[in-house]
């Protein structure tokens, strides 16, 4: 269980995965109607034509959720802080819980036009397209890894590499100074 600062981070990634996921539903709807058109139009292979809308949803599904983690990992940034390991946990769950429950949401509403494509008596061939259906999900700790590299090599802005530029100037002048400062001193007592 996570408390104060944690909490809120937690429910800020919450919110926008909720809102995001919210958006990725707006796409499954508009296929569903894509899905739909099989009902009244004549598909040659209506087989085929659900199994391309599968493996179509299963591509944007992962791609999205590469995307919805990059978004995690600006978060991170634009907070400033890096996200303890309990939080990446937490956030883990959350997008898993959210995947688990859309891929159930698509599968029910693409089942229920399976039903009502076929005809009661195709029922075999309504099972065997049912169980075409596979999301293949990239394994999402290994998503977090990239980007956890990516946002670690991500090049800083022009402004910021000037500035730190700047400062490693004024820092090795300012060890030149010093250094110089000893040796006249050291010299300095040397010839006494």
């Amino acid at each position: 269980m996570l408390f104060g600062k944690n909490k809120k981070i937690i429910d800020l990634i919450s919110l926008q995965i909720k809102n995001d996921f919210a958006g990725f539903f707006d796409y499954c709807e508009a296929d569903f109607k894509e899905i739909e058109k099989a009902l009244f139009v004549e598909i040659i292979n209506k087989e085929r034509y659900i199994i391309e809308h599968y493996s179509v949803f299963n591509k944007k599904l992962n791609e999205f959720i590469k995307k919805e983690i990059n978004t995690i990992f600006d978060m991170q940034n634009e907070l400033n802080i890096k996200f303890k390991q309990k939080i990446w946990q937490e956030a883990k769950a959350i997008l898993k819980q959210y995947v688990n429950s859309t891929i159930e949401e698509y599968k029910e509403k693409v089942n229920e036009i399976i039903d009502a494509l076929f005809r009661p008596y195709d029922s075999k061939e309504k099972e065997l397209l049912k169980n075409r259906f596979k999301v293949d999900l990239y394994d999402i700790d290994a998503l977090i890894l990239v980007a956890e590299e990516k946002s670690m090599t991500r090049k800083d802005k022009p402004e910021v590499q000037y500035q730190r530029r700047s400062l490693y100037i004024s820092v090795f002048s300012l060890i030149v100074s010093i250094v110089s400062i000893i040796l006249s001193v050291v010299g300095i007592s040397g010839k006494k």
